[in-house]
């Protein structure tokens, strides 16, 4: 029996989850609110190993690394002087480095496969207003092309949209959340 899911939020963890749950025989539909891919938007973001591992299994390999820099260690420079450099586990011979790009760059790759891969159904400009039931798996959206409130049923709803989540907003899983500090770190990296 096929598996229905809805996937609320299609940014990086998002279409990565749609892609996961497509491969293993669930039917996805994946919702995203803005009307389309933002070009350019946020920064860059080191993917390690253990993400890699993941990215790789899903046949990714080949347009990440067209897209990114290849990082087998991580120097953390200040003012032009060396603090610290540390190698990159080896987890395996194909697991023995980072990649370093733009998680625009990161997100095009995504979507692309996210795209091709017939068991997702991708829609963009779609706002998730909350969950009606976690009974009844359900959860209701407004389409902002449509304006009409519709609810769309599944076996299983996850969301992927964010700090504000409107799934976690409408149900009580007893995980609160906090703010917690941010940290910024800024890098140079060698390459195209």
């Amino acid at each position: 029996m096929n598996r229905r899911v809805i996937v609320v939020g299609a940014g990086i963890g998002g279409a990565t989850c749609a892609l996961l749950l497509a491969r293993v025989g669930c039917d996805v539909v994946l919702l995203e609110r803005s009307h389309r891919p933002e070009p350019g938007a946020g920064t860059a973001i080191g993917l390690h190993p253990n993400g890699l591992a993941v990215l790789y299994g899903l046949g990714l390999r080949e347009p990440l690394q067209e897209r990114a820099h290849l990082a087998r260690a991580a120097s953390i420079y200040l003012d032009g002087r060396l603090l610290a450099t540390e190698p990159i586990p080896r987890f395996s011979d194909e697991l023995d480095h980072m990649l370093v790009l733009h998680r625009s760059r990161l997100a095009d790759v995504l979507h692309d496969a996210v795209r091709a891969e017939p068991r997702i159904e991708m829609r963009f400009g779609t706002i998730v207003t909350g969950t009606t039931s976690v009974e009844a798996d359900a959860v209701g959206v407004t389409s902002g092309e449509a304006e009409s409130e519709q609810t769309l049923t599944a076996d299983v709803v996850v969301g992927a949209d964010g700090v504000s989540s409107r799934v976690r907003e409408g149900t009580d899983f007893g995980a609160p959340t906090r703010r917690l500090r941010s940290i910024s770190l800024r890098l140079i990296l060698p390459g195209r």
